[in-house]
């Protein structure tokens, strides 16, 4: 069993080579997160991670149309963060609002109640013609502590006021910070100019896989089958179109292998019948056979012809400015 998976273990060498030399694909929630983490984290991030894979950031089509449709709500979050310690949204949040209620409480209502008490259990009990009767004596030294805490309950108290206004002004000055981070938008900034965006389906390719999907969720075959059950639309078919989009991204030609190896691995494909028969691309043979894959950085213009839409469109790359496309 372990034989018949060791090609897709990664261990810490291969790790290392994919991070050194590999083509890094980023999800959607990956991309949304940026936005939960702080200025700094972030910028560490943009400077010395997407600095290290510059030219081999990249995102299916897919991910960037969920980003861009979910960025504005994702980044109010951080913000709402914020305003949630101070007033009780939903079922939680609103904790410095109820430490400073809590302790009016104490202070007013439960000091108050205490003292009361107090005082009728003693208009009760020191009358000394009748039972029932207790020395003063007994109630002397509680009276003592009650006072000292009495005092101390309101010193408390303003330093529970102070407490309130000084994280009042740093969760201001917190909100603020966010604020100015999203005009302009430096995360969304960050992405577009680190990454590399793969090309969009059509509205028909979108349905061959839709229909590809509803199969495939039928009988729970994975990626994606969960959304079936919570999303509706051609959105519950998104990870699979990213999947497919992924696929479309490593096996997007042109390719390239010595001479000598692509003639000796098709010599032995055929011998073993391995990786060649149901299928006549190159890559999915390749990997089949045991041989490691790796992606070079490119371009979108750098363009397959195969139909006359793409003979258009390189006839177009030709009228424009060469400098901007041709290296």
């Amino acid at each position: 069993m372990v034989d018949l998976y060791k090609k897709y273990y990664l261990d810490s060498e291969t790790i290392k080579e994919i991070l050194q030399n590999g083509i890094v694909v980023f999800d959607t929630s990956a991309l949304l997160d940026l936005y939960y983490y702080s200025s700094e984290t972030r910028n560490e991030i943009f400077n010395k991670a997407f600095n290290y894979l510059k030219g081999r950031l990249w995102i299916p089509a897919q991910v960037y149309f969920e980003y861009l449709k979910n960025k504005s709500k994702v980044s109010e979050k951080p913000i709402l963060s914020y305003e949630r310690l101070l007033t009780k949204q939903s079922k939680d949040g609103g904790y410095v609002n109820s430490i400073v209620d809590k302790t009016k409480m104490l202070q007013g209502q439960s000091l108050g109640e205490i003292k009361n008490q107090l005082k009728t259990l003693k208009e009760q009990t020191l009358g000394t013609d009748k039972h029932p009767y207790l020395s003063p004596d007994v109630y002397a030294e509680y009276e003592s502590v009650l006072s000292v805490v009495e005092n101390q309950l309101t010193d408390f108290s303003t330093k529970t006021a102070d407490f309130q206004t000084r994280i009042q002004k740093e969760i201001e000055k917190k909100i603020a910070e966010l604020q100015s981070d999203l005009l302009p938008d430096n995360v969304n900034n960050a992405i577009e100019s680190s990454f590399q965006i793969g090309k969009e389906y059509s509205f028909s390719k979108m349905m061959e896989i839709a229909r590809e999907g509803s199969f495939r969720y039928s009988e729970e075959i994975p990626p994606g089958y969960e959304d079936g059950k919570e999303k509706t639309g051609l959105q519950k078919y998104g990870d699979l179109f990213v999947w497919n989009q992924i696929l479309d991204c490593a096996k997007s030609t042109p390719q390239a292998y010595r001479f000598d190896l692509l003639d000796r691995k098709y010599h032995e494909a055929f011998e073993k019948e391995i990786g060649i028969y149901g299928s006549s691309y190159t890559n999915t043979m390749m990997v089949e056979l045991g041989e490691r894959l790796y992606f070079a950085a490119g371009s979108d213009k750098n363009i397959k012809l195969t139909t006359k839409d793409d003979l258009e469109l390189f006839k177009a790359y030709l009228k424009a400015d060469k400098d901007s496309w041709l290296k």
